[in-house]
């Protein structure tokens, strides 16, 4: 996506407002029980869509690549074979509409809407796709499980599933065993599951990138670090803290870290948690963060204790307010993240195995990673989007900028 810097929110709703009514009329939104229903309008797709298509189509090339020749590395991981499985093999279906079930965890925050919707979108636009039928999980493993059978039950060529916790893996299970080809992606299932592909983020890999960067900003003479990580007990923030004390371990000068403390991916918390480290320690050089969400609430208190120049990294994710802070304060930054076109990418790899264009890939597809330096921000921070919008190249503006005024309370 081309910088849009200098054109306001309200522009670019104006100028997708042609499109977006054919967005709303493509259907695909669910009634809460498994029985939203959408038919693809490939025919009746604006013209952004047809790019739009591509930048996916290369970037899932892209990650089977990777899947098939995954990198070496005690940086990375999400690469262990597939188990065999019923609905990896599979007779393609060739010929007629399919009819795709679209299993998600939520639509609670501002990450997971663009998540889902650009997915739903997608599916929407798509030529081969002639029924969707989606289900809002509400963040309830049993509602999933429930939406899942259901669709099992409707006979659904594809189904994708963002899983609400692990708890959905034997749902999943099953509807593989039904010989249903199923994807599961952004969040995982248990290792046994039997699924057809994942499309999940490289989190170590995550974790690594933003290491190194704190590594680099403080060479030679090394320094001290704090970390705030999000929400504690899951595996992709312990694998993006391994990621990044790699990086520490393996820089040429001395890093300390002086502390670690989650932050619930929470601006409130995550400056009150800065300011605690700030009372305590006088000698912090350096603050890693992944998603942004915390990085902001502790700029908030850098900036409040005037300390932000004392500084020489703070790293985020792909949060818009924390890249407009970024671009605005100038202070040195970086960010990693995973993509939020993995909706996206796990919808089109979905297509591409049951038409039989593309072999059941052999490991997870790893979702695409965004990382942002200096260089680059210019080209992922929007100054006029609104702070709840996630950074991407993939998704186009027309979509997103609907996505912003249906959801304007998760948005600000």
């Amino acid at each position: 996506m081309q910088p849009r810097t200098g054109v306001s929110l309200l522009a670019f709703l104006v100028l997708a407002l042609g499109t977006a009514v054919g967005v709303a009329g493509c259907g695909g939104d669910d009634d809460g029980d498994g029985d939203g229903a959408a038919g693809g309008s490939g025919a009746r797709a604006p013209e952004w869509v047809g790019p739009w298509q591509d930048r996916v189509k290369e970037a899932l090339a892209e990650a089977v690549a990777l899947s098939e020749d995954p990198p070496k590395g005690p940086q990375h991981t999400q690469y262990e074979p597939l188990a065999d499985a019923p609905c990896r093999d599979i007779t393609p279906k060739t010929e007629g509409d399919l009819t795709v079930g679209f299993s998600y965890a939520s639509k609670s925050n501002s990450a997971v809407v663009q998540i889902v919707e650009t997915a739903e979108r997608y599916l929407d636009y798509s030529d081969d796709v002639g029924d969707l039928i989606t289900a809002d999980a509400q963040d309830n493993p049993s509602k999933q499980i429930s939406d899942i059978q259901s669709m099992v039950g409707r006979g659904v060529d594809l189904l994708l599933v963002q899983p609400t916790t692990v708890a959905a893996s034997p749902a999943v299970g099953q509807a593989c065993e039904a010989g249903i080809p199923v994807i599961t992606f952004d969040r995982g299932v248990e290792p046994d599951t039997l699924l057809t592909a994942t499309v999940t983020a490289d989190q170590r890999l995550v974790g690594y990138n933003l290491g190194t960067a704190v590594a680099d900003a403080l060479e030679p003479e090394g320094g001290n670090v704090v970390m705030l990580p999000g929400l504690p007990g899951i595996g992709t923030e312990e694998e993006i803290l391994k990621g990044g004390k790699i990086a520490f371990d393996e820089s040429s000068s001395r890093i300390e870290v002086l502390g670690e403390a989650f932050t619930d991916f929470d601006i409130g918390k995550g400056r009150r948690v800065m300011e605690n480290f700030l009372t305590t320690h006088d000698d912090i050089d350096a603050v890693f963060a992944d998603s942004g969400l915390q990085s902001v609430g502790a700029l908030e208190a850098l900036q409040g204790t005037d300390r932000l120049n004392e500084m020489k990294m703070v790293t985020g994710g792909i949060y818009n307010g924390y890249l407009k802070l970024w671009d605005d304060l100038g202070f040195p930054g970086y960010a990693s993240t995973n993509a939020l076109d993995n909706g996206v990418i796990s919808a089109q790899l979905g297509i591409d195995i049951v038409r039989g264009d593309q072999e059941p890939p052999p490991r997870n597809v790893p979702a695409p990673i965004i990382s942002i330096d200096q260089e680059s921000l210019g080209e992922f921070v929007q100054p006029n989007f609104p702070d709840g919008y996630w950074a991407t190249n993939i998704s186009p503006p027309e979509l997103l900028s609907r996505i912003f005024e249906v959801h304007e309370d998760l948005y600000q």
